[in-house]
């Protein structure tokens, strides 16, 4: 994966991987060129528009993670590898071919070649993907269903990662995600590499080889899509878990159990991490001059400002004051 040259809207991140954003669709589209050529940027109405994203090659593999604010990411047809996305913490409305989706936590989006498609994530949503050869891909499909030498399966677009193969793929990208931001140096061994890619294909493959499916929710799904919504909107405030489960009519152990299936922990650390979600964010957009690190971890509850810091190194691999200065 070629990187984009690193101006002032860019800088390295250790070995192999990059960090950029900007203000500017136009600019953020022409960084974006180099690592998923057939991808562009687009302001969706006139609030301003911001994105950060992280960058990584992982054996040539294109992982990403990005945050953006009142824009969309539109997927050309002509790209010759299939882009998967999935919502981090939030959601996202997406369109592939003729289908459209609200995606939230819970399921994964696959933009395939010769498919024009979108991406619009919510406000705070922070989107992790990557791109993937479909031919690589399709090898994959046919392996898993025993159909060597046949015509290539069709792709799903909405892949769900609460079934037991998608909690698989799920936990796959979430280490690999980590990894990279700790150091890459477990990744950084081509050995090492090619094993995480070709299991990330085999996972692909046994989740995206289901029926036609779309994101509809069983109740305590609901209750914990609620409760996300709850969350977002006050995270400003303390909260407590039987607030919350009283609000969106729950047992406090039910929405436990919803939020460990969709997101691997309890609500209260999901409300953590959003909370650093949200600081993030506030810091890339006030930049130098703006508003302090204290100023804006203070406004999302967090009280102990040395506990911050280390929590939002070991999140984000790199400390508050770097993001704001960026």
């Amino acid at each position: 994966m070629a990187n984009p040259a690193v101006g002032d809207s860019g800088r390295w991140l250790g070995t192999g991987g990059l960090s950029f954003g900007s203000k500017d669709p136009d600019e953020l589209t022409d960084l974006l060129r180099p690592l998923v050529p057939g991808v562009r940027v687009e302001a969706t109405g006139r609030r301003p528009f911001g994105s950060r994203i992280r960058a990584w090659s992982v054996a040539d593999l294109p992982f990403f993670s990005y945050s953006t604010q009142n824009g969309s990411a539109v997927f050309g047809p002509e790209r010759p590898y299939l882009t998967v996305s999935l919502p981090l913490f939030s959601s996202f409305d997406a369109r592939a071919g003729s289908r459209e989706e609200h995606v939230q936590t819970g399921w994964a989006c696959l933009q395939v070649p010769g498919v024009r498609g979108d991406i619009t994530p919510s406000a705070d949503a922070h989107v992790l993907g990557f791109a993937f050869e479909a031919a690589s891909l399709a090898a994959h499909q046919q392996a898993v269903n025993g159909t060597w030498g046949e015509s290539e399966p069709e792709l799903e677009p909405f892949v769900p990662t609460t079934t037991e193969i998608g909690q698989h793929l799920l936990r796959h990208l979430v280490w690999i995600h980590a990894e990279l931001n700790r150091s890459g140096a477990l990744l950084h061994d081509i050995r090492v590499a090619r094993e995480v890619v070709n299991t990330l294909g085999q996972l692909l493959a046994e989740a995206s080889s289901g029926q036609s499916v779309s994101p509809a929710k069983t109740a305590s799904e609901e209750a914990a899509r609620r409760a996300e919504e709850l969350v977002a909107a006050h995270l400003e405030r303390p909260l407590s878990l039987v607030e919350v489960a009283k609000e969106v009519g729950s047992s406090t152990r039910s929405l436990r159990r919803a939020f460990h299936k969709r997101h691997g922990m309890g609500p209260m650390a999901f409300w953590r991490r959003r909370r650093f979600e949200a600081v993030r964010r506030d810091l890339f957009l006030a930049g130098p001059g703006g508003a302090s690190v204290t100023e804006i971890a203070s406004r999302y509850c967090f009280a102990h400002l040395g506990r911050f810091a280390v929590g939002y190194r070991l999140l984000f691999g790199e400390s508050p004051s770097e993001t704001l200065h960026s």
